[in-house]
């Protein structure tokens, strides 16, 4: 049916050409390699409800603002006959939250207006999250001199007009042009820039500092003022008043160096705008006099430079520069680590990209202060995303993104310097289709939603995996405060309309003795982790002394300590073991403390974990705490008998099938077991491995063609479905 047509309506040789791949990935830049001999030019204008025109050359305009836009392009070169096309698209931003033709009185209503004898048929759903619209010549001509005008948002039906993208940052319009037998290229000349800036009409202060600190050990408070799309007001010019002392702001950031705190106690320093009402309070600095550990934050999963198919970060400028990333994660976020790499990396201008993320790396790297890592994003097909960064800084130009996940596993996955995070933003996790080894981090938080369902399921698979916060972060700001983007929500699938995700927020929380390379990786390794939405909350969990993410041996009762410094009133802490919530806190405050004991029939899991929920919508989950049952797991266990020396005669025989019949490099440690007497027949039993999956075969040696049987596991129990096994 979907061969047939296209959005509900008859497919005709137009629909066919717009389901092609075109132009996507020649230049990482603003210049291409070549260039169509189309001659266009361009103009774009925007305006908003109040009647206000945007437009001109670099124009600046604010984010999230409602209006119109127009791109306006005229014929400077020769006639587009029948067939010509031509097609506009955006780097570094988007003109809409989802074009369509269909409701005139809906959102991002397109439309077009010609100015010679041409008719075009326009299409403003094409291959590229980059493109616009595409426009085919169906009748007539575009001849030199004639323009055409596409209107994105009108309203004059109705409708309710589009708006300026959520995020600040430069955006480059460009058109490429082809007549009937020609490639699509891009036109030649500069495209068409201009800026989206923070909203002045409303601001936020955040306030950060170390979640726990040392007495009089010095310290950073980091100031932010941002506006409700989480920009930072780089125009700020006013007075902040934190705990009681003046500090005039100038361009939204300040860091105040040498902060220190003279006793033992939780602080939330209080500050605000000067000659405004509202209070702002710092996250919880719990101070200590010799604190056994440190929380530190960061975000293991975000990009800058390089985006091959959404094309958000494809132009390298201020914001999506790997400096820029690891800068903006520690002054405007005060991340204490963070991992930013390409999203989809490009085919072009792959070692310049990689070697500017380690350039940035290395000069970010500042233990104490700030641990950069390398990272990209691979996205194998259909086995799910992974999000893989790096504890050295000089690994090697990662492989195509689109590397299936059996080969990814071979270069990655048994190297324990890399970490291959389970994320659920593009494509979630299929291990009905592929079966890793081992998965260690999940994505339990993310831009996308929270996420615990895709623990649960790592859980119920055998892994046993750290969580983490990530933002998955495109074109929005590092390190910004939790902000409601215009698209990129789960549901684009079920929905007229993509709803939204949130561009920015979650982080990891990481609890290890200091801020170095080793001991952060060391505290990932052992799952020391917690993910909260964006609040950066104190937790302490532990069972049985261990902490979260520790294995612990199996006792008949668990005691549990936990302690929860809020950043807000904490409306519920549940312990989850298994599929159920065994206990329920209900604190109704911003600090909650309890020591309990759990008798092993009440939990309904071989691990428990804490999550928590505040008022102000924050969520936090940590790693969960292992148990090391003394019982073997059903699907454990070895198959015995006593008459291994019978079954021994016939290893040649089965070599020799497995030589002949079978790719016999795959089956190693290949031993009887002995002989099975089934009611019709007997056979021989030998145990062995495939790839690196315990086996067991079954030779049925008494039919004058011998029968071959196969079984994951060394027990006869069905350990696995043979739909959801590692595929070597």
């Amino acid at each position: 049916m979907f061969m047939e047509s296209l959005w509900g309506r008859k497919m005709d040789k137009y629909d066919k050409w717009n389901k092609l791949p075109d132009y996507m990935d020649r230049f990482t830049g603003v210049k291409s390699d070549r260039y169509s001999d189309v001659r266009l030019h361009c103009d774009l204008s925007f305006t908003d409800s109040c009647g206000k025109v945007y437009s001109g050359d670099n124009f600046k305009i604010p984010a999230a603002v409602k209006g119109t836009w127009k791109i306006l392009i005229t014929n400077e070169g020769k006639t587009l006959k029948r067939d010509s096309r031509i097609s506009v698209f955006l780097y570094n931003g988007s003109f809409a939250h989802e074009m369509q033709q269909t409701n005139f009185r809906g959102k991002d209503y397109i439309t077009y207006e010609n100015s010679g004898s041409a008719q075009f048929k326009l299409y403003e759903r094409i291959p590229g999250f980059s493109k616009v619209c595409r426009l085919y010549v169906t009748k007539g001509a575009f001849k030199n001199g004639d323009s055409v005008s596409i209107t994105i948002g009108d309203t004059t039906k109705g409708g309710i007009g589009s708006n300026t993208y959520w995020t600040a940052g430069e955006s480059y319009l460009f058109i490429e042009a082809a007549d009937s037998s020609s490639e699509m290229l891009p036109v030649e000349g500069a495209p068409v820039m201009f800026e989206v800036v923070p909203r002045e009409d409303r601001a936020y202060l955040r306030i950060l500092g170390p979640t726990v600190a040392k007495v009089r050990e010095r310290q950073r408070i980091h100031i932010g003022v941002f506006d409700n799309c989480g920009n930072l007001f780089e125009k700020f010019e006013k007075t902040i008043i934190l705990e009681g002392k003046e500090y005039e702001m100038s361009g939204g950031l300040g860091i105040l160096e040498g902060v220190t705190f003279s006793k033992e106690q939780v602080y939330r320093l209080e500050a605000k705008i000067k000659d405004e009402k509202h209070i702002y309070y710092s996250n919880p600095i719990n101070v200590k006099k010799n604190p056994n550990h440190y929380i530190f934050w960061g975000d293991l999963h975000a990009h800058g430079w390089g985006d091959a198919s959404m094309h958000l970060m494809h132009v390298n400028n201020k914001k999506t520069s790997p400096l820029g990333r690891h800068e903006q994660a520690r002054d405007i976020g005060r991340m204490d680590f963070s991992a930013s790499g390409p999203m989809s990396y490009p085919t072009v201008d792959r070692q310049s990209i990689w070697d500017e993320y380690q350039d940035a790396c290395r000069r970010t790297n500042d233990p104490g202060k700030y641990i950069p890592f390398l990272a990209y994003e691979a996205h194998p097909i259909p086995e799910g995303d992974r999000d893989i960064f790096f504890k050295s800084l000089n690994e090697s130009i990662p492989p195509d993104f689109r590397l299936p996940m059996k080969d990814l596993e071979e270069k990655y996955g048994n190297r324990d310097d890399v970490f291959l995070e389970v994320h659920i933003g593009g494509r979630v996790p299929r291990w009905c289709d592929y079966m890793p080894k081992r998965e260690r981090m999940v994505e339990a938080i993310s831009a996308f939603g929270n996420a615990e369902w895709l623990l649960q399921e790592a859980l119920d698979r055998g892994f046993k995996p750290a969580v983490c916060g990530c933002s998955d972060l495109h074109y929005g700001l590092m390190g910004g405060p939790r902000t409601i983007e215009e698209s990129r929500g789960r549901f684009h699938r079920y929905l007229n309309k993509r709803d939204s995700a949130y561009g920015t927020g979650p982080v990891t929380a990481v609890r290890a003795e200091s801020l170095e390379r080793d001991t952060i990786w060391d505290a990932f390794v052992k799952r020391h982790t917690y993910a909260t939405t964006d609040e950066r909350v104190y937790l302490h969990f532990s069972v049985n002394n261990g902490i979260y993410g520790d294995e612990i041996n199996e006792s008949k009762e668990y005691k549990i300590s936990l302690e929860y410094i809020g950043t807000d009133t904490i409306e519920a802490i549940h312990l989850v073991s298994g599929k159920y919530i065994v206990r329920t806190f209900e604190p109704g405050k911003q600090y909650f403390a309890t020591s309990l004991t759990l008798k092993a029939s009440e939990l309904a899991g071989d691990f428990i974990y804490l999550k928590a929920s505040q008022r102000d919508g924050a969520f936090i989950i940590c790693s969960p705490v292992y148990i090391k049952r003394r019982q073997n797991a059903w699907n454990s266990g070895t198959v015995y008998s006593h008459d291994q020396e019978a079954a021994s005669r016939y290893t040649k025989d089965l070599v020799k099938y497995l030589s002949t019949e079978e790719d016999i490099s795959l089956f190693s440690d290949i031993v009887p077991v002995g002989i099975i007497d089934e009611k019709l027949t007997k056979c021989a039993l030998f145990n062995g491995k495939f790839g690196d999956r315990d086996i067991s075969i079954r030779w049925y040696f008494e039919y004058e063609v011998p029968r071959f049987r196969m079984d994951w596991g060394h027990v006869n129990s069905g350990v696995q479905n043979c739909e959801m096994v590692y595929k070597v």
